[in-house]
This record gives C-alpha cells, structure tokens and sequence, in this order.
C-alpha cells in the first residue's frame, strides 16, 4: 500500500489542509498532480471560493471571492512527520 500526503491551499490564510490517502496501487505523477489539484479546488469551494474566470472584469463583479492561490500538492508519506495524521481515502 503507498500513502501519499496531499495539501491543499486557497490563497487566503486559516484555509489550508492536508490529507492522507492510502492507495491500494501504484499511481503516477499525472495521476497524483491531476488528484492533489481536485482535492484543492473542492477544499477551496468548501470556503466559496474559486479561481478566476478567464473573462473576469473587475467592474462586472458579482461579489464572489476569487483566488489565483488555490494549489494542490503532494509527497510520500513520512511515517516520523505523518504519524499523527489518519488516512481519509479518497
């Protein structure tokens, strides 16, 4: 089994997570990159915010909140840094 650390950050600071995911096959850094980036968009819709629509125009704003902060990343379980962290599959 291979567990992966994903964090995910929105841009705006006390809305960040992590989270550990346990799977039972070997995914690739596509697959990895393509999941850390879902799981920091939907963390990002938790708190209502969303990245900027490519035809965004700051007269025509409707109130939401937008960020071009909203990153997924990943690493390799670290058992001595990550043992306090329980597994959440996906």
């Amino acid at each position: 089994m291979r567990k992966i650390v994903f964090g995910m950050t929105t841009g705006f600071v006390g809305m960040d997570a992590t989270r550990l995911v346990p799977f039972d096959y070997n995914p690739t850094v596509a697959e990895l990159n393509d999941i850390a980036s879902d799981l920091a968009q939907d963390n990002a819709q938790m708190y209502g915010i969303e990245e900027y629509p490519e035809d965004y125009n700051e007269d025509e704003d409707d109130g939401s909140t937008y960020s071009e902060g909203i990153e997924g990343w990943w690493r390799e379980y670290n058992e001595e840094k990550d043992s306090w962290m329980e597994e959440e599959p996906i």
